[in-house]
């Protein structure tokens, strides 16, 4: 297998990179392409691997990314979801299999495509991190076990330092976007919410607990409803730690989240931007507390003749383990398994699909588990959560 992962000068391409390398029988050749030169060659270097390359990539050129795909047999695109929409139409031309995390805003675009890719032969699946990603395959594994699902839960909770990175910097700030149209799925309708409304309470698994968690913008109220029968109501939410969520939530109540251009003493400033400016300068700190991006699922519906819910807690190793990579691990090892799971070709749809229609859940948590990744199953019957 020859893979190429776009935006290998990140920590998730890192992530997802020692994966592979560690876990693929027939991995011969990878590729980390950047933007950045020196950013995916870094990576090589920490890797210690004479099968890895670092090569300079523009994934905005859409003519030139097509052309570069081709020497290879899957793409993992790592890059921030603006691109994912230029990287799909380059998979297809190139007739290559592909696997990214994920963009709300680019699904339907990227679901129209659906045909084409079918026509080139190839399998693109969208959102094959954590959530989407691993939350997807689990109300698949829970239909699989229930005889309908009415109403679908997700919740993930992403403990870790304000800028650990520059990519986990950005996906922080799409997720605290002011513009972010938030949505959950109801009766085959989209029900648009504010940012910070509608709160829930939810117990993770240990050490993280019980955290309120807020509604996301997320590809999961798209997509479940599509590839679950019967699925009513899809919503997705989730908690940061407290110093993070207090100064985002801050920041979005103030203005400073804003795309939109303010005119101060004859200077045009951009809020957003000059925010992730600073953010991004901030010094390294030695932080004491738990690192951990930790998910929670919750299938309401009916199984033998009874209410039921099936609620799916996830845990990986501490910090002793994973260290502060929590967070990039648990996006780049799912889009690792998805990756291999597509060269294998196994029961494998071909054409656009999300994580819940293209793999088949016992084999997906299977490869979980043998990274620790685990997943803790509770079935509460007769019972309704509010």
């Amino acid at each position: 297998m020859r893979a190429l992962i776009l935006g290998g000068g990140g920590a998730i391409a890192s992530a997802c990179a020692q994966d592979l390398l560690q876990t693929s029988a027939d991995l011969s050749e990878m590729s980390l392409a950047d933007v950045n030169l020196e950013r995916a060659r870094n990576v090589t270097v920490d890797l210690h691997d004479d099968r890895v390359r670092a090569i300079k990539l523009d994934v905005s050129d859409l003519a030139k990314l097509s052309h570069s795909m081709e020497s290879y047999d899957i793409i993992i695109n790592l890059t921030p979801g603006p691109f994912s929409l230029i990287a799909v139409r380059a998979a297809i031309q190139a007739k290559r299999n592909y696997v990214d995390l994920g963009s709300h805003q680019h699904l339907s675009k990227q679901a129209a495509l659906d045909s084409i890719a079918k026509e080139a032969g190839i399998t693109v699946c969208l959102g094959c991190g954590a959530s989407p990603g691993i939350t997807n395959v689990l109300v698949r594994y829970a239909a699989k076990q229930m005889e309908s699902i009415q109403d679908v839960r997700i919740a993930m909770a992403k403990f870790n330092a304000l800028a650990p990175s520059s990519g986990e910097l950005d996906r922080l700030l799409e997720e605290f976007d002011p513009d972010a149209l938030r949505y959950y799925h109801e009766n085959g309708n989209l029900v648009q919410v504010d940012p910070f409304m509608s709160p829930l309470v939810v117990d993770f698994s240990p050490p993280i607990g019980r955290q309120e968690v807020h509604v996301l913008a997320h590809s999961e109220v798209h997509s479940i409803p599509q590839n679950i029968p019967g699925v009513q109501t899809v919503t997705v939410r989730a908690a940061w730690r407290k110093d993070v969520f207090f100064l985002m939530r801050t920041l979005h109540e103030v203005g400073l989240l804003s795309k939109e251009a303010l005119e101060i003493k004859g200077s045009r400033i951009i809020p957003r931007d000059l925010v992730r400016y600073k953010l991004a300068k901030l010094p390294a700190q030695e932080e004491q507390g738990v690192w951990a991006h930790y998910l929670w699922v919750e299938c309401d519906g009916m199984e033998r003749g009874q209410r039921t819910v099936r609620r799916y807690l996830t845990s990986h190793p501490g910090m002793d383990r994973w260290g502060r990579k929590a967070n990039a691990l648990m996006a780049g090892v799912p889009a690792s398994i998805g990756a291999q799971l597509i060269r294998r070709g196994e029961g494998i749809p071909k054409g656009v699909v999300t994580p819940e229609a293209c793999f088949e859940p016992d084999a997906f948590l299977k490869e979980l588990s043998r990274r620790e990744i685990h997943v803790d199953e509770q079935v509460l019957a007769e019972t309704r959560l509010a």
